[in-house]
């Protein structure tokens, strides 16, 4: 397919999607819809040949609803031929193949692993800017490298070789050694710096433009960022279709549940083979770092949450126990403006902060516009987290 990212809008205030969208949304919802709505205004926009997409999932949150509610405003605009085409997470590789979730899955640990070395890099840089570099060019290399990446699965017994040797990753590995070794080369200030856990919703927290660039204000403030990676969310979803599939089957059994278990628990255990072993590249400059497992993410997010809560809470909170547990000296929480799991992990933050009682932790919200009072709340937490 001829596929492109839409480019982000440049219009810090949203104004098209929030000339169309006169209810109360979520900044996800209004940054998504701005950026289609930004292209349906470019002189060589197509409408009856393109297509826009949109994910989808369940459970709480509305999510679910974006795709229905930009297809009322392309066709309120007149473009009734331009369709936006949506894959949920009810199938782990959305009928897109196996071949696809592998390559997906390998892209989104090797980009996670970089912007660690990011993060453990950029605050400390002699020279601005040069750790922005290193990342972007390796970076581009894993991108390139994607693109080649399905032609080792052939067929599906080609698929289940590479995957079970691991050969589809040697490339990647490369990429990311390299990249270590050239973060590793950039002079660094030798300073103390408090290490501020970030978690939260999922596209808030990972987007710079929705949450006004967050991570880099922790770094101007005298902070380093352990940001939860973009595959925690993933990793999550298929351990949960894994285990709400056994809870089926002990319902009904039933011997299609009994199979959905056993694939989705064999997919977890590839995808935790191909993270150790990319990780494995750059583990002596990431010593401590290392992520969660699936497994380990929905044990320590059980402790707050039951695990058919649905949504991103529960890997929130697995991450915000597992960082405290790992030595982070603060917590920021993130999350959209009125966001019904974000106020349930706030809630459940609460019952952490009175089990670790001088542990800081902030929660921000966000709705697309600037802050004045918000950031001055960020100034004094990363004072407080400096104190201490």
């Amino acid at each position: 397919m001829n596929a492109h990212v839409l480019p982000a809008s440049t219009d810090s205030n949203l104004s098209l999607a929030r000339s169309l969208i006169s209810e109360d949304v979520c900044i996800p919802s209004l940054i998504t819809t701005e950026d289609i709505l930004q292209r349906t205004e470019a002189p060589d926009f197509n409408p009856a040949n393109e297509a826009f997409f949109q994910g989808r999932t369940q459970g709480p949150c509305r999510y679910g609803m974006y795709h229905l509610l930009q297809e009322i405003l392309l066709e309120r605009k007149g473009f009734t031929e331009t369709p936006v085409v949506t894959i949920g997470d009810e199938d782990i590789h959305g009928g897109l193949g196996q071949s696809f979730i592998v390559t997906v899955w390998d892209g989104l640990i090797a980009h996670d692993l970089l912007e660690k070395l990011l993060h453990t890099t950029r605050p400390y840089e002699q020279r601005s800017g040069e750790t922005n570099a290193v990342f972007s060019a390796s970076l581009q290399a894993v991108c390139a490298e994607l693109q080649h990446l399905p032609a080792a699965f052939r067929d599906t017994r080609s698929l289940v070789h590479c995957v079970l040797s691991g050969a589809h990753l040697d490339p990647l590995n490369q990429i990311v050694a390299d990249a270590a070794k050239r973060f590793a080369e950039i002079d660094r200030r030798q300073e103390p710096r408090p290490l501020v856990g970030l978690i939260g919703e999922f596209f808030v927290r990972l987007h710079a433009g929705s949450n006004l660039n967050l991570v880099e204000r922790i770094e101007a403030l005298g902070g380093e960022v352990w940001l939860a990676p973009a595959s925690e969310f993933f990793g999550y979803v298929n351990h949960l279709g894994g285990w709400l599939a056994w809870q089926k089957f002990l319902d009904g059994r039933q011997p299609a549940d009994a199979l959905q278990t056993i694939i989705k628990r064999l997919l977890g255990k590839l995808a935790v083979h191909d993270e150790h072993r990319l990780f494995q590249a750059v583990k002596p400059y990431l010593a401590g770092r290392a992520d969660p497992t699936p497994t380990e993410i929905m044990r320590m997010g059980s402790g707050y949450l039951h695990p058919t809560f649905g949504g991103d809470a529960l890997p929130s909170m697995g991450s915000a126990y597992h960082m405290q547990q790992a030595g982070a000296d603060g917590l920021v929480n993130v999350g959209p403006f009125n966001c019904m799991p974000s106020i349930v992990v706030r809630s459940q933050l609460e019952v952490l902060r009175q089990a670790n009682p001088k542990f800081p932790i902030l929660n921000l919200e966000f709705n697309g516009y600037a802050d004045g009072a918000q950031a001055e709340r960020l100034e004094a937490f990363i004072n407080l987290v400096k104190q201490r």
